[in-house]
Order: C-alpha cells, then structure tokens, then sequence
C-alpha cells in the first residue's frame, strides 16, 4: 500500500496534464469503454455526469485490469478536472487487479460531474464502465441471495447491503456470511467489506472485512467486545466478485442455524 501511495504522489509531481484542453471521456451506464496506455506513470481522465438518477441507488465506477500484469487506480473527484492525488479526490480505490469504487445515493444530484482519472504505475490495459445498483437489507437470520449478471463474464462487480443489529438483541455476536451458491461456478475470490454506520466501503478503505470460509464463502465474525459490535448499530457492506453468479448473504446470531 506504501508503494501504491508513493506512486500516486509522484503521479502528482510527474503528471503535465494541465487543467485545460484535457480530453477527458465522458463515461454512461450504457457502455464500457476499454483503454490501454503504455509506460510508467499514465493517466486517462474521464467524466460521469449524473442524469435522471433513479431514486436510492448508489453508483458504481468499476475498472478492470484485463491481463495479470494492469493494476489501474481510480481517484474521483467533482472539484478537480483531473484529479491527480488522493488529497483532491472525495472518493479513491486502489487494490490489485480492479476496483470497484462505490460513491452514495446522497452526492448523486441532477447534473453533478464526477471527474475521474485512471492511473497505471506502468503499461496496463483496463475497461471502465459506471453502473447504478440499489441497495439490499438484510433482516436478522433470514437468507438474501444477491445477483450478479456482469457484462463481460470476469467483469468486477459490487452490491450494496445494510444491516441493523436489533435494540433488544440479547445475544452477543452475530456472523455476517457471503458464499456462492454454486461453488464450480466460481473462479475469483468473492469480498466481503464493512463499515459501522452509512459510509459504503470499498476494498481501500473499510472498517473490517470477511476472511475466506468454506467453499469459496466469505466471513466477518462480529462479536462483543469488537469495537464495531452495538446492539442498535447499522452497518452498510460492499460485496464484490468477478464472477456472474449468485451469491447468497446472511447476518445470523452465531447460535442459529442458516434458514
């Protein structure tokens, strides 16, 4: 991680991309657009304006790297047309391989631009493409499955989940479960992030995640005294996978079996 924030750093005094007559691409929900840029330290600068958004859905800025060597980053900014460095970028993401940065219902207003710059520490080649997705609650022990239908078939994907732990729970500690429900089905790992409260997470920057369970499964125990256990709290969790698959998630009581 270390190194990943020198490079964006250095991004930031390298870059001679100025402020103006940027080719900047404008991104929609209704297309993914594939780049490739060659050398250290590259840029692609691109734009999302909101539209119409539909009611309580929280938008996606998903980039894949389509070989194992890509390893794009996003920065997201609606202040700087090219945002350069993670201090001028409201939202960022930087793991391995894809990124799926997820930005709330409550920023997307009629006619905000997200500018968001895709940066690669050297030659890479990724697709970007912006997806809305609406969120899933779950109730205590009771089973949600969630759908992923990617566009290309190893395509990132993300969904939002909130859950609230009752007033009057008695018992504590509770299990928060993700698995696939086909296991052969599955060729990436799935990703399990969370945070206390309405923050969405991401892969870069969440509060705790789920540790790999069996066949393929993700797990976050949660359990008192862990300082993101209350009885009362809500949580909002970012499931990811690479796979078009459905994935089945449940918050239990530890005690109770899976209904």
């Amino acid at each position: 991680m270390m190194l990943r924030l020198l490079a964006l750093l250095l991004l930031s005094i390298t870059s001679g991309l100025a402020q103006q007559g940027l080719n900047i691409i404008p991104l929609t929900t209704d297309t993914t657009i594939t780049r490739h840029m060659e050398g250290q330290m590259q840029k692609t600068p691109f734009s999302f304006t909101v539209t119409n958004p539909p009611a309580n859905q929280d938008l996606l800025i998903i980039v894949n790297g389509l070989d194992w060597i890509s390893n794009p980053d996003v920065l997201i900014s609606t202040k700087n047309r090219s945002p350069n460095f993670i201090q001028e970028s409201e939202y960022f993401c930087y793991v391995f391989g894809a990124d799926v940065c997820p930005i709330p219902a409550s920023a997307l207003k009629e006619g905000t631009t997200f500018y968001i710059s895709v940066f690669c520490p050297w030659t890479c080649s990724f697709t970007i493409h912006a997806q809305y997705t609406t969120e899933t609650y779950l109730e205590l022990n009771k089973k949600t499955t969630l759908i992923f239908t990617g566009e290309d078939e190893h395509s990132a994907q993300g969904k939002v989940v909130k859950f609230t732990i009752p007033q009057d729970f008695k018992s504590d500690h509770i299990l928060i479960e993700a698995s696939p429900r086909d296991t052969d089905s599955l060729d990436y790992n799935l990703g399990l992030f969370i945070n206390q409260g309405n923050t969405i997470p991401s892969a870069t920057l969440s509060q705790a995640q789920g540790a790999p369970s069996w066949h393929g499964g993700v797990t976050f125990s949660l359990k008192s005294p862990h300082p993101l256990y209350c009885a009362g709290c809500s949580y909002t969790m970012l499931v990811t996978t690479s796979d078009s698959i459905p994935v089945d998630i449940i918050a239990r009581e530890a005690t109770q079996d899976v209904k």
